[in-house]
């Protein structure tokens, strides 16, 4: 006659010692190991703790309108001049010859998802027929936003310049607005420490609207920004006319990966993931030299067996390794 099993339950077996017994201090130390294995295991092979995390994000950036272009000139004697056009009005205020360029820009949205992607900008700036230009230099200024890990915002800048002994009626260029940090951005903590004039709006000397005075300021910062991929192109245009100069620029605003210094959450969710995955392999590991050593009967322990229970009956004295 054949048996169906209907219902099955293991038979669990206890080994039971006083408080302060060779059973106790090894259960303890076992426990000690399962506990710290996991932590020293991860530590010792590094990044257990994450402190920076890398994020790769679409900044919100919005032209400023603000510029400060200087063209490098010849005259026709060999001397050397130069045309300067600015928004700046401490600037302005201080040059004798004042020029007004022609101005078109403005910012796209390719995607549509109220970002903008790029900036177009056009100037045509007059010049005297007995002048060529051999040389540019211009700096464009930017409200510069990050707002998904790191709160962000600050003014900054894009300085190109082209400087050639061949005279041209036209500059063009193409580049990526790209960021640069010296030092991780905070997460989650608004952040304004670089919002300020990056080139004075009131200046009351001439240093402060020198290049050099300005990009030594700028690259000071822990955070700024650079073109980068640049494509130039310098040429005289017969379709121009001969009294004006022409700068062009397509700045593309691309996605930027970043450092920020990560938060207490994120990094104790990193440090989980490793731990629990070393301490399945550690417990299970330890479990089974537990069980060896309990059923070699190496320490004094009394046993308590299921029937036992059922049957009310005594736990069996203190037995010890028969060997």
């Amino acid at each position: 006659m054949s048996f169906l099993t209907c219902y099955s339950e293991p038979a669990t077996v206890h080994y039971v010692s006083s408080f302060f017994s060779k059973a106790t201090l090894f259960n303890f130390l076992v426990l000690t190991i399962v506990i710290v294995t996991p932590y020293l295991v991860g530590y010792r092979t590094q990044g257990f703790w994450t402190r920076l995390e890398t994020v790769r994000e679409q900044p919100i950036i919005e032209f400023k309108y603000e510029t400060l272009l200087i063209l490098e000139t010849k005259l026709s004697d060999g001397s050397s001049g130069s045309l300067v056009w600015s928004t700046f009005p401490g600037l302005n205020n201080m040059l004798i010859e004042k020029v007004s360029p022609f101005i078109t820009s403005r910012e796209g949205d390719s995607n549509m998802d109220g970002i903008n992607e790029f900036l177009e900008i056009e100037v045509r700036i007059p010049k005297p027929l007995n002048e060529v230009v051999d040389g540019i230099h211009f700096m464009l200024l930017f409200d510069y936003r990050l707002y998904k890990h790191a709160t962000f915002q600050m003014e900054s800048m894009a300085y190109g310049s082209y400087q050639t002994g061949k005279s041209a009626n036209r500059f063009d260029i193409m580049a990526d607005l790209a960021l640069v940090l010296r030092q991780p951005l905070f997460n989650r903590v608004r952040d304004t420490r670089f919002n300020y004039e990056v080139i004075p709006r009131n200046g009351t000397t001439v240093d402060d609207y020198r290049i050099q005075q300005i990009l030594q300021k700028y690259t000071e910062r822990n955070v700024s920004t650079i073109l980068e991929n640049k494509y130039q192109l310098w040429a005289t245009d017969d379709n121009l006319r001969d009294d004006e100069f022409t700068f062009k620029a397509r700045i593309f605003y691309t996605e930027q990966s970043y450092e920020c210094w990560a938060s207490f959450w994120a990094t104790m969710k990193w440090a989980w993931v490793q731990y629990f995955s070393i301490f399945v392999i550690v417990a299970v590991v330890v479990k089974e030299f537990q069980k060896t050593v309990y059923k070699a009967r190496l320490f004094e322990t009394r046993l308590i067996l299921p029937w036992d229970k059922r049957l009310n009956q005594k736990p069996k004295p203190m037995t010890l390794n028969q060997r």
